[in-house]
């Protein structure tokens, strides 16, 4: 359900089900039709870093760990820094205007904020450890904060307990639970259904929003009395982001026999109604044997943890990862603010990443290349903001600007 930008989830099969069924619908408005093209086909993209925020030496100025960044209407820019407990905000032209939060129990302070989004010029902050969701005013004063406290829901299977907390506030006002909920019982009852849970603004429970499937995730396995989850070659498929009042789903296939295989790509619109689907061709690229001894030996030092040897723990966890055959086409995807899709690609390349750019209505604008260490955060084409990690590590704000974009329609 909810994902940092860069983020991914699976999607249900009820819910494949119903974007099979979509895309035979005929939408009015968008361009829905069904286009193909191979990824060599799509043209190239340049880019020019307008702007660049941050400091190696200077704590005032330099960011420890960006986890989210949003573009206010005015054009401000709000950047959280997670580890460094505020929210600090920009001008277009990267001029600091304040600072909000910082570390502490009091009123406006956080302890772990992991989320934050703006509404109109009211800014929001979730702080899970606190317990809390803060409001903010356009000057940075705390407005109320609604209370977080789990409320258990019935999951309507035996053995299994949830509990859901306000999570995700909505333009209408209304907050809604997420993914983050807490899950007791038999954690391997699966699949089941739970539901979107709204609560208003002093963390009491409204309405159901929706009903949503949890599927089978990545596989388990058992050992030392216990159940893990075993490593997998990721994101597992099919993969979706929510993307306006609506969502981006992207599966994806390579036929027996074939070397080149298809992305799809289906934006779906509030009534799960396909506004359009693309399809990218792409060469498949075989998984090498030697990805499965890095997806176990890095784990194997938690067999004393786990109360087994090192070789009863490697056994088990390679005859529970389920290796596919090719990679995925994709690392991650990002939704823009303005409707736009970043998808990016899964290629060899180390010192590069390349993302595919769709617009708002559809068209594939192109691909841009950018370093691996860049991450895109906020989109409204032809300009985005990314964060990028230095040699150091150390995360730095830019804005980018892409050029050849058709802003048109």
């Amino acid at each position: 359900m909810s994902m940092p930008t860069t983020s991914c989830r699976r999607v249900a099969p009820r819910i494949l089900i119903a974007v099979l069924l979509a895309l035979a619908v005929s939408v009015c408005g968008q361009d829905n039709a069904t286009s193909s093209m191979h990824v060599d086909e799509i043209p190239e993209l340049g880019y020019a870093e307008e702007l660049r925020i941050g400091s190696l030496d200077d704590p005032d100025a330099g960011f420890s760990r960006i986890r989210r960044v949003r573009v206010s209407e005015r054009g401000e820019v709000y950047v959280l820094d997670m580890l460094m407990r505020e929210v600090r905000v920009f001008s277009t032209e990267g001029e600091h205007i304040r600072s909000i939060g910082g570390e502490g129990e009091g009123p406006g302070e956080f302890l772990v904020p992991s989320n934050m989004g703006l509404l109109g010029d009211t800014l929001w902050v979730n702080d899970p450890r606190a317990r809390r969701i803060t409001w903010f005013g356009p000057d940075g004063g705390v407005l109320f904060t609604t209370p977080t406290q789990q409320v258990p829901i019935e999951a309507g299977v035996m053995g299994l307990s949830l509990s859901v907390a306000p999570a995700v506030p909505q333009p209408d006002g209304l907050i809604e639970s997420d993914l983050n909920m807490f899950v007791g019982g038999n954690r391997e009852i699966r699949p089941y259904r739970y539901p979107v849970v709204r609560f208003n603004r002093d963390g009491e429970v409204v309405d159901t929003a929706r009903w949503e499937t949890a599927d089978e995730s990545a596989p388990t396995y058992r050992i030392g009395g216990g159940d893990l989850y075993a490593p997998y070659l990721g994101p597992l498929r099919p993969v979706e982001a929510e993307l306006g009042d609506g969502r981006v789903v992207l599966d994806w296939s390579v036929p027996e026999g074939a070397a080149e295989g298809t992305l799809e790509v289906v934006r779906l619109g509030p009534e799960q109604d396909t506004l359009y689907r693309r399809e990218i061709r792409y060469e498949a690229i075989s998984v090498p044997a030697e990805v499965l001894d890095s997806l176990v030996e890095p784990r194997l030092g938690m067999a004393r943890s786990r109360g087994v040897s090192e070789g009863e723990l490697e056994r088990t966890l390679r005859s529970a990862v389920q290796l596919p055959d090719f990679r995925p086409p994709l690392r991650t995807v990002h939704a823009g603010a303005d409707g736009s899709v970043w998808i990016q690609l899964n290629t060899v390349a180390a010192d590069t990443a390349s993302w595919v750019v769709i617009g708002a209505d559809g068209r594939v604008q192109g691909t841009v290349s950018l370093p691996s260490g860049v991450q895109i955060h906020h989109s409204d084409l032809p300009a985005a903001w990314a964060v990028e990690l230095d040699e150091y590590g150390v995360p730095w704000l830019l804005r980018l600007k892409l050029s050849e974009v058709d802003e048109s329609g």
